[in-house]
């Protein structure tokens, strides 16, 4: 970005966009403002696994994790993706339980 004195997202996705036909072969799709996604993105998806990662955690502490992980700002993590987990939320606290494999997995595994 430097190299083309690009500023912030918003000019990098107006560039991207004057270019949009020569993207079409790297599978970029330009969305709404200033999202930009490499091949295919289930946000859904991202944000249910950053919690299995990370869990227990708070709400903000999360969304700075996402932002680091996705390069989404973190106010924007918080608005828009953190719906798709307010059923762990209980008290400043996102927390769920995940069982990592089932027990005739783990028994494989040990024998």
């Amino acid at each position: 970005m430097e190299e083309y004195n690009i500023l912030d997202e918003y000019e990098l996705q107006n560039l991207m966009k004057k270019n949009e036909d020569k993207l079409i072969s790297y599978n970029i799709t330009l969305s709404r403002m200033p999202f930009i996604t490499i091949d295919i993105a289930d946000r859904e998806q991202q944000v249910i696994k950053l919690l299995y990662k990370t869990a227990p955690i708070e709400f903000t502490a999360l969304c700075d994790i996402y932002e680091e992980g996705f390069w989404v700002k973190s106010e924007t993590a918080c608005a828009n993706f953190i719906q798709y987990i307010n059923k762990y939320y209980e008290k400043g606290i996102f927390s769920i339980d995940y069982i990592v494999m089932s027990k005739d997995e783990y028994k494989l595994l040990v024998n």
